[in-house]
């Protein structure tokens, strides 16, 4: 029945395919028509709990791996990731005993026919049975050789060291003995030279109590991402870019951002006249791409009126609206939209590689 159908249709269905299970990814890759495969692969969304079976299914279909421009990952199923990371130690000793470690090992293999880095280093950092789920999401990333955009919920963020370690780590602002696993440190070189897209989302559901001191461990330094253009990230990451508030956007973002959109606005903050927005825009210098920036407040404009500095933040929004800054303001939790929207029929690139909200 659906190879009858026309490709638009199955374009539609394959956008609201849940993927984040590897069996509904797989059967639907084998009966979808090509096209819709294709669209399918590109906008591969995987849960942290079925990292090793995605690789594992990309070893038994090597063509696979070659069409992932677009990778999502989470959200963490925490029930899931809490059982998962209580077995590791288990599942390694008995991984080692089945086909799958030498699944794994030719993958490895693989990794160092295609110069994206030694297996040893892998199987060293693997032996030690450390870091077992960062391992899958490692070899991952260092196969998707087309890789553009990741987007990642902020509970995976989190919760995944080789993730904040690869968008986060900073010598400058993290002093210590504590160094950059050599693997942890070959991916992040690998995605420098791939990433035009990132995308950190946080669900909806999920409020500041409690989770507002682990942002300021998970500032983002993004200054190595010499390709990066696109950048989505929540308001509270950006707050935390700037240590004892002083504002370095040069030193965490990168000079080619050309769109920069921020979620979970929250106008209780400061908006004067020293914001980063201003910064943002005035300096072309620092910036010289840098032509839309999009703010989504999470509350109407009526609670604007009921601010102390109302009229302050009114003539803030003015001066940003006239410049290139659109403000987005909304009386419900801003909708992220289909960010792995993928126009195959028409062959449209669009600047953005997920669909925008409305």
């Amino acid at each position: 029945m659906l190879l009858k159908l026309p490709d638009e249709v199955l374009l539609n269905i394959v956008l609201r395919v849940d993927t984040r299970g590897t069996l509904n990814f797989g059967l639907a890759c084998r009966r979808l028509q090509p096209i819709a495969r294709e669209a399918l692969i590109k906008k591969a969304h995987i849960k942290p709990q079925y990292i090793w079976n995605f690789v594992a299914t990309l070893q038994q279909n090597p063509g696979w791996v070659r069409d992932i421009t677009h990778l999502a990952l989470g959200p963490v199923d925490y029930h899931a990731l809490f059982v998962m990371r209580n077995v590791e130690s288990y599942v390694f000793r008995a991984i080692t005993k089945t086909d799958f470690f030498a699944c794994c090992t030719s993958i490895c293999d693989a990794v160092k026919a295609s110069s994206a880095g030694s297996p040893d280093l892998w199987l060293e950092t693997w032996a030690s049975g450390r870091h077992f789920s960062s391992m899958g999401l490692s070899i991952l990333l260092a196969q998707c050789l087309q890789l553009e955009a990741i987007s990642v919920s902020i509970s995976y963020f989190e919760t995944e060291s080789l993730l904040w370690e690869i968008f986060c780590y900073n010598n400058l602002l993290d002093p210590g003995p504590r160094r950059l696993d050599k693997w942890h440190k070959t991916v992040r070189q690998l995605l420098q030279n791939r990433l035009r897209g990132l995308e950190i989302t946080r669900n909806p559901a999920m409020h500041l109590n409690g989770h507002h001191r682990t942002y300021e461990r998970r500032r983002v330094m993004l200054t190595g991402f010499v390709h990066l253009r696109h950048l989505v990230v929540p308001y509270e990451q950006i707050i935390n870019l700037f240590p004892h508030n002083r504002v370095i956007l040069n030193e965490t973002l990168p000079a080619g951002l050309v769109h920069l959109r921020i979620d979970y606005c929250d106008p209780r903050y400061p908006l004067g006249s020293k914001h980063f927005v201003d910064q943002l825009t005035d300096d072309r210098k620092a910036f010289p791409y840098m032509h839309d920036i999009e703010l989504r407040f999470e509350c109407g404009s009526d609670c604007l009126y009921s601010h102390p500095d109302s009229k302050a933040i009114i003539d803030t929004f003015q001066r940003w609206q006239a410049s290139t800054v659109r403000v987005v303001m909304s009386g419900k939790e801003p909708i992220t939209g289909d960010y792995m929207q993928v126009d195959l029929v028409a062959k449209k690139k669009s600047a953005w590689w997920w669909q925008q909200a409305a």
